[in-house]
């Protein structure tokens, strides 16, 4: 195959690899979803760092 061929399939397949990421980025819905899962999260870690604080001084 030649030289240019291949480079393209490979900037295909980094594209296509690439497309959650950019869609979740650029898509509000998507953005506003994923802030709010994340928000969960930090908001439950730190819930659990606070249980176990009580647990480690009782």
């Amino acid at each position: 195959m030649p030289t240019s061929v291949l480079l393209a399939v490979l900037a295909a397949a980094g594209l296509l690899a690439l497309a959650p990421a950019l869609v979740r980025r650029y898509d509000a819905t998507e953005r506003l979803v994923a802030e709010r899962a994340q928000s969960t999260a930090r908001v439950q870690s730190v819930r659990w760092a606070s249980w176990m604080r009580r647990i480690d001084s009782a």
